[in-house]
């Protein structure tokens, strides 16, 4: 949901107990332009072609007679050639209404999904579910609404909505885009619009009707894995965000989400249960007893004494029994065996396969990228990035359904696979340069 100035029609505006009319000029994406009577914006804010005025909120009439309240609001004051007086002006949220505040006492928050690619209720068997003893969801075709027992401020439905929406996020693959968010008070309607956070604007590019793949959710196991969904989003919260990141339709260049996606990989591996029995090549004992040798070994007649620092030399050795960056995306890469079946069936070599070469240009380029180093190792190029995230973000979804325990439909899993190999093998980014070796 972005902000659409072209809908925003002022013809008055109330500021400080007076009432202001106002003349729409024009409107883009970059805002509304507006005319006004005198020579100062609302009584009080002067033409200065060097200042940006700030307002938390002002309230407006559009030409319809609909009451809004326009809040984080900034404008500029100019004079045009003919010498009047305009306001240019943008704002990131509104609220049908006269409301004091964007935080404001609420019982109802219904969000329409403007998206026709799934039934949202076709996830789920159940219409309407008890989140705990206050809260209700009911679930519709392309909505869905939270009701509150009791009358609690706007954040906490909110709250509520950014959890679900996440949490569908992940039996979809990206997050649907949203038609319109209300809020009600009984029977009174609060509107809200906003620009959204970036990160829940996928790229369109990855909204595709063929990447849902669970089992119909029961009430039961619906509950389940939303509460253990939102214990995990706070305990690995920033690989989610670096995940989110990497759908977004504003991630300009496809080699950066791949780093992100590399990199979040390697913030969740250690905090999630699924790995546990992988997080420790050998216990701590044979680790302090590898350390203490090493402290043991005289180094002198290499060198000085004096810049040596064992203390340091006993840091390092103490992540050794921990898995290496590229052992981690070899775990995780696994959680299902078929999602790189295609690349382990080609052998480079008897003991080498492709998806080994895979896995060491994904960690080249993650290195390349997060020590900005410009070394001579294989990296990822443009086009095995646009279709091996496909495969990263399916490795980081089925890990966090698998810590939840969501259930996957395995045809509809395979069959989407198979989809994402079609391309690959179309152009034939993954053997070529290993064929072509040969013909030397």
């Amino acid at each position: 949901m972005k902000i659409d100035y072209s809908k925003y029609n002022i013809k008055n505006i109330n500021y400080k107990n007076k009432e202001y009319e106002v003349s729409l000029i024009y409107h883009d994406d970059n805002g509304i332009r507006l005319a006004f009577e005198g020579t100062k914006f609302l009584g009080e804010f002067e033409f200065d072609i060097q200042k940006q005025y700030y307002l938390d909120k002002i309230q407006c009439v559009g030409k319809n007679d609909k009451k809004m309240t326009l809040f984080d609001v900034r404008f500029t004051v100019r004079i045009d050639e003919y010498g009047h007086y305009l306001v240019h002006m943008i704002f990131n949220r509104v609220i049908y209404e006269f409301v004091d505040s964007y935080e404001f006492k609420c019982n109802k928050l219904k969000v329409i999904l403007d998206n026709t690619k799934y039934n949202i209720k076709d996830f789920f068997n159940f219409d309407k579910v008890n989140l705990n003893s206050t809260i209700t969801l009911t679930l519709g075709h392309n909505y869905f609404c939270f009701d509150s027992s009791k009358v609690i401020e706007t954040s906490q439905l909110y709250s509520f909505f950014i959890s679900f929406y996440e949490y569908f996020n992940l039996l979809t693959g990206f997050f649907p885009p949203i038609y319109s968010i209300i809020y009600y008070l009984d029977d009174k309607e609060f509107k809200y619009e906003f620009n959204i956070v970036e990160k829940y604007i996928t790229k369109k590019g990855y909204i595709k009707n063929d990447s849902y793949f669970t089992t119909v959710l029961n009430e039961e196991k619906f509950l389940i894995s939303f509460n253990e969904f939102q214990i995990l989003r706070e305990k690995i919260s920033l690989p989610f965000d670096v995940y989110y990141c990497s759908l977004m339709e504003s991630s300009a260049y496809i080699e950066n989400s791949v780093v992100h996606i590399l990199q979040s990989f390697d913030g969740m591996f250690d905090k999630m249960k699924i790995f546990d029995e992988k997080k420790y090549l050998f216990n701590d004992k044979i680790k302090e007893k590898i350390i203490e040798r090493y402290s043991e070994i005289d180094l002198s007649d290499i060198c000085d004494s004096d810049t040596f620092d064992t203390n340091r030399i006993k840091g390092l050795l103490g992540y050794i029994n921990r898995p290496s960056n590229s052992l981690k995306i070899r775990y995780i890469l696994n959680v299902y065996g078929k999602i790189f079946e295609n690349e382990k069936n080609q052998q480079i070599n008897k003991e080498k396969t492709y998806f080994d070469e895979l896995i060491k240009k994904m960690v080249n380029t993650r290195n390349k990228f997060s020590h900005a180093t410009i070394e001579n190792k294989k990296c990822l190029n443009g086009t095995e990035c646009a279709l091996y995230i496909l495969k990263l973000f399916l490795a980081f979804r089925l890990c966090i359904m698998k810590e939840i325990e969501i259930e996957c439909d395995n045809k509809l899993l395979d069959s989407y696979i198979s989809k994402i190999d079609e391309r690959i093998n179309e152009e034939g980014i993954a053997f070529i340069e290993f064929k072509e070796k040969e013909k030397v």
